[in-house]
């Protein structure tokens, strides 16, 4: 495995990054209210040629080249999203100043202008922090549509009403996650809305004590959902959503045997790649990674029709010990679940043949090059 460390040039901490639909840019947000776009550098032609004649040069294996940066925010960054590239080249942004905002590229200005990356649009709706978003993928609506979560508990799903106007937004739908299906869960525990960045949202909790993360299903058979955690609920909450309809539940996933009651921090859906089930893999504020494993209803027979979703863990993790789990995330194929913890940790999880998932490998920035914790397991 091959890793970079990216000589970053954040003023603070870096606090969320996406890679856009190729794998080949890089943009990344931080604390101090900056995101800064990276592109893959190809390594050199002549590298094999010079290093068989025994010549001693600079590494030119390739790696990141950062291409510029601004200022996005009034406070620090908490999420980033490329869009579908049919769209264009989209990115955006959400932050504790509880705004959305969305930039598109001008190819035709210098990366290091600060003109490259004007804003198109700013969405205003949320009453606390933003705390996720996140384009849908391609296919899964009709035209440019966008989801965020805050930490007023309210999902909120955007659509462009024209993709030759990107500072003409629309909300089409808006509901409160913790009261969807009927009333808040045990330990989910409502709060007052419009409460402002590091205020109480949570009842006497601190807004950083709660998990607020969203995830679209890559598959469009059932139509668009979403896998939304909000406040200290310990339940990710299966979603469904059409412009005609308002948002519904369709199934609720909680730690099995009463195991943890911790809320979510994050979430990732994997690509089925031809699976009749779904994996969907979590991280939440206690340490624990999970992967569930999500059997939709036959073809034909969604939720609007009275088709049932089953789910279960197949997988529970605690090898962060305890500190959070800031960021999961699914590889290309949806076989390999990434996560990073506040322990400086990021670690690979995957299933055996016998569907046995175990740790893969660990390696910290800090550390040395990664080795794999489960001998036999090729990646």
């Amino acid at each position: 495995m091959q890793t970079a460390v990216l000589p970053t040039s954040h003023e603070d901490l870096l606090t969320c990054l996406s890679y856009d639909f190729y794998g080949l840019r890089l943009a990344t947000g931080g604390a101090d209210q900056k995101i800064k776009t990276w592109r893959v550098r190809p390594p050199s032609s002549t590298d094999g040629q010079q290093q068989g004649q025994g010549v001693e040069q600079e590494d030119t294996r390739g790696g990141w080249v950062e291409e510029g940066g601004w200022k996005a925010h009034d406070a620090p960054l908490t999420s980033l999203s490329w869009a579908p590239p049919q769209f264009g080249t989209l990115l955006a942004s959400s932050s504790f100043d509880r705004t959305v905002r969305i930039f598109e590229e001008s190819p035709s200005e210098p990366p290091t202008s600060g003109r490259r990356w004007p804003q198109r649009a700013l969405l205003s709706d949320a009453r606390a922090s933003v705390r996720d978003v996140s384009f849908a993928p391609a296919g899964v609506t009709p035209g440019l549509v966008l989801a965020s979560i805050a930490s007023d508990h309210v999902l909120r799903v955007y659509g462009a009403q024209s993709a030759g106007d990107l500072g003409a937004w629309s909300v089409l739908a808006e509901v409160d996650v913790l009261a969807l299906g009927g009333g808040a869960a045990a330990g989910e525990e409502d709060a007052p809305l419009g409460v402002g960045v590091g205020r109480s949202v949570l009842g006497g909790n601190k807004e950083f004590e709660g998990g607020w993360a969203l995830s679209w299903c890559p598959e469009k058979y059932w139509g668009p959902l979403l896998s939304v955690s909000a406040g200290a609920s310990p339940t990710l909450k299966l979603i469904s959503y059409t412009p005609s309809t308002r948002p519904s539940l369709i199934l609720g996933l909680s730690p099995p045997g009463g195991g943890g009651s911790a809320p979510i921090t994050t979430v990732d859906w994997a690509p089925a790649c031809g699976r009749s089930y779904q994996l969907i893999g979590t991280g939440s504020r206690d340490g624990k990674v999970r992967v569930w494993k999500v059997r939709p209803p036959p073809l034909g027979s969604g939720a609007a029709a009275g088709g049932e979703w089953k789910g279960e863990c197949v997988a529970e993790f605690d090898e962060h010990q305890g500190f959070a789990v800031s960021k999961v995330e699914w590889n290309v194929t949806g076989t390999v679940l990434s996560s990073a913890g506040e322990d400086g940790k990021i670690r690979l999880w995957k299933a055996s043949y016998a569907d046995v998932w175990a740790c893969l490998t660990t390696f910290s920035a800090e550390g040395p090059p990664p080795s794999s914790d489960k001998g036999g397991m090729e990646h």
